[in-house]
């Protein structure tokens, strides 16, 4: 039993020899943690379909914040264009309101034509 002990250090040692000195090989490249480009969010499908890269624990944190981001500068953009188009509707009321008569009001009358000399 001591020599199989003593074999199996011996062993231990002379592989971690090897492997100090290079011999063991070259570690294998591994891909980023994180995705290469942010994702590309346009539709409200887009969003919906959205599945963030798992991590260790939980979401990777870098990916999922640029998502987020990337939500959020979609929702202003949306809400700043129904601003825009709330204002030109409303623009757009007030010229039709100041061009029309007001409702229920009555058409004036155009007075009877002056009487002329009769032949």
């Amino acid at each position: 039993m001591p020599f199989v002990m003593l074999a199996a250090a011996a062993a231990i040692v002379a592989g971690t020899v090897i492997a100090a000195r290079g011999g063991g090989g070259e570690m294998a490249m591994f891909s980023p943690d994180r995705p290469r480009e942010p994702p590309r969010l346009a539709t409200p499908a887009d969003v919906a379909t959205l599945r963030p890269p798992l991590g260790l624990i939980g979401y990777q944190v870098q990916a999922t914040a640029a998502a987020f981001s990337r939500v959020a500068q979609l929702l202003a953009d949306k809400d700043a264009e129904i601003a825009r188009l709330r204002e030109a509707l409303r623009s757009l009321g007030a010229v039709h309101a100041a061009s029309s008569p007001a409702p229920g009001a009555r058409p004036v009358a155009e007075p009877p034509p002056a009487p002329g000399p009769r032949p």
